[in-house]
């Protein structure tokens, strides 16, 4: 189960969601409609905090931030997204995985069942295991600092020369892939290698390290590769999220539901625009009907150079926002 699935099990059942806020400590908690207006405190305002029951995004006036059931249970009882994760599904499900320990990994990876693919979990501690936990020049010299490559717990493996790029969600550690450090065309090896078969199709990349602030913003940039999340990242801008390539799975964009009001694909130069128009419209199916979706076409190639298959956040931050503000096709 993800984090999309567990918050559709909440969605409109109005009784586990106030049982889940009186759990927390909210007070005040009354219900008109979709909508539940409560409060932090018996000090607090007691309409202070809005929560829509059919997508649970909340608004709490008094702090004036924005977010969903998420955020404001990590807020309440001091959890991280894994944390608040596990915390909630307690209320939808008693015969799936718990929160886990290191005790309950006795092999190498657990399996679990889910409505979708639910992919295997490594061990918490199978990265500092067998890699290397350090920032690397390749990376810093392409404008992803090291504070911003240990954010993302951007690995080495020293044995096979490769930049280790983990994919973690609310679950834990699904998959990796590896960046080749030297020149992979001369070595004759792949630039990018997915470890153990990892489907990165399944996994919205950077959406782990970024829920909170895409809760609060309600609005997402859709890349091709992880560098491009992290760059922007880099730029003071936690909003992006990678797809692994051009295509965009039903899963990918179902991981984005009831949490953006906005998405923008921000592919690569060299992809067609029939493409984009063709990806984008997967978002405006069903409960995203109302999403605004746009991609990045610059046409005449006035930001990005013609034939350099450069990402939009390759041209700088200021070319980047040059590009969303004037070269965005809403569709």
């Amino acid at each position: 189960m993800t984090a999309q699935e567990l918050k559709e099990k909440l969605i409109n059942n109005s009784d586990t969601v106030i049982q889940i806020l009186t759990d927390c400590g909210f007070c005040n908690i009354v219900r008109r409609d979709n909508v539940i207006r409560f409060a932090r405190s018996s000090e607090s305002r007691p309409d202070s905090i809005k929560m829509n029951l059919d997508t649970l995004s909340v608004v709490d006036f008094a702090r004036d931030v924005k977010g969903d059931i998420y955020t404001l249970i990590q807020y309440k009882m001091n959890l991280d997204f894994r944390e608040s994760f596990y915390y909630l599904k307690q209320y939808v499900s008693d015969d799936e995985f718990k929160m886990p320990t290191k005790k309950l990994f006795g092999g190498f990876f657990n399996r679990h069942v889910s409505e979708h693919i639910e992919l295997p979990l490594y061990p918490d501690d199978y990265m500092s295991k067998y890699f290397v936990n350090v920032a690397n020049i390749r990376f810093k010299k392409d404008g992803i600092p090291r504070y911003i490559q240990y954010r993302y717990d951007i690995h080495y493996d020293d044995i096979e020369h490769r930049i280790i790029i983990p994919y973690h969600t609310e679950r834990g550690l699904v998959g990796f892939v590896g960046r080749y450090n030297g020149d992979y065309e001369k070595d004759e090896v792949p630039k990018y290698y997915a470890y153990d078969r990892f489907q990165k199709s399944n996994v919205l990349y950077g959406l782990y390290q970024n829920y909170n602030l895409l809760a609060e913003r309600r609005i997402a940039f859709v890349f091709e590769g992880e560098k491009s999340v992290m760059l922007l990242s880099a730029y003071g801008i936690d909003l992006g999220v990678s797809v692994g390539g051009h295509y965009i799975s039903d899963h990918q964009v179902s991981q984005l539901k009831y949490l953006v009001d906005t998405v923008i694909i921000c592919f690569d130069e060299d992809i067609e625009e029939v493409t984009l128009i063709e990806q984008a419209n997967k978002f405006k199916k069903g409960l995203f009907a109302n999403t605004k979706v746009g991609y990045v076409y610059d046409e005449y190639n006035e930001v990005l150079p013609k034939g350099s298959k450069y990402s939009p956040v390759d041209v700088g931050k200021s070319g980047f926002e040059t590009l969303i503000q004037n070269h965005v096709k809403y569709i």
